[in-house]
């Protein structure tokens, strides 16, 4: 069964399961959804994939506080991960590495202990495990294809930490290079994974997006900045990767006040606390981020009691 079909009942079989939960038969639920209720049936057995329109309605409607919208979410990442991997890219294709000489040289340890420099291990989380870093891109284990499996995470994970090392400490070069030529590889890889190791080959993408972003921030490609944010968020949120999501988003957020859209940019941050509020790291994060947007609105009341709050 292959993963998207193996979503697609997942899906169907949670929407049937708080359908009747509700006391509502398909016809009625479709008629409150807006759809036909052949549309519904389809779903529920299974042979269409849900739109996530339909999902984010769904959810609201039978009131399960975004499990329907994940799942749908999930399918919809693996679909554009086998499109990327069959055609060279996505749906919505995805930004082309620039072209640079000038790559950085990294200081590549032989072992990298994760967690590190906020790279959790997929397969390990955060109980860690020790990793050869490799020193490019082709010895990461099974870019060729061939066998993706634990030690792909590894070579994904232990790289990204040199790339980030790199762009902490400011490393001569275009670090957008070498960064984004391993996300593109790294999606044509997605769909070739297994279960638990697709969903970390995922997050890894969403951890790679978000890098990518910001890069592109510093080089003031300020657009093709926002693809890759909207990419890491949606890979992150597809995955499971929470903290990738509320940090795309408040990348997102800076990315907006430095255009001078403080009112976007308030979208970006309100979105980033609502991702999880219960992980205090990102309320607090979203209150500076909402207190500058007020600040550049000229709300000083608002910017006071928000930075108040935070420190």
């Amino acid at each position: 069964m292959t993963h998207e079909r193996s979503g697609r009942n997942e899906f169907g079989q949670e929407l049937r399961r708080l359908r009747e939960q509700a006391g509502l038969t398909q016809v009625q639920l479709a008629a409150r959804l807006g759809y036909h209720h052949t549309y519904v049936s389809k779903i529920e057995s299974g042979a269409r994939e849900p739109r996530i329109a339909f999902a984010g309605k769904a959810d609201d409607l039978l009131a399960a506080g975004g499990s329907l919208l994940a799942v749908a979410t999930k399918i919809r990442a693996r679909l554009c991960a086998r499109a990327a991997a069959s055609t060279g890219e996505a749906s919505i294709p995805l930004p082309r590495a620039p072209r640079g000489a000038d790559q950085p040289r990294l200081s590549l340890t032989r072992y990298v202990r994760l967690p590190a420099f906020g790279v959790i291990c997929p397969s390990h989380g955060i109980d860690g495990c020790e990793t050869p870093v490799p020193g490019r891109l082709a010895e990461v284990p099974g870019v060729d294809g061939l066998t993706v499996g634990a030690e792909t995470l590894h070579g994904f994970a232990a790289l990204l930490t040199t790339y980030l090392d790199a762009d902490i400490s400011e490393v001569a070069g275009d670090l957008a290079v070498p960064v984004e030529q391993a996300l593109h590889t790294l999606m044509t890889l997605v769909p070739m994974a297994r279960d638990a190791q697709a969903d970390g080959l995922l997050q890894l993408a969403a951890r790679y997006a978000n890098l990518a972003g910001w890069l592109r921030v510093k080089r003031g490609q300020d657009g093709i900045a926002m693809t890759w944010l909207h990419r890491s968020v949606e890979w992150a949120l597809a995955s499971g990767g929470v903290a990738t999501a509320c940090e795309a988003l408040s990348n997102m957020g800076v990315l907006a006040m430095i255009e001078g859209d403080a009112a976007t940019a308030l979208d970006y941050s309100n979105a980033a606390a609502a991702v999880d509020p219960n992980r205090r790291w990102t309320g607090v994060q979203a209150q500076l981020n909402q207190a500058r947007a007020h600040a550049m609105l000229g709300d000083h009341r608002e910017f006071a009691r928000l930075s108040g709050a935070a420190r």
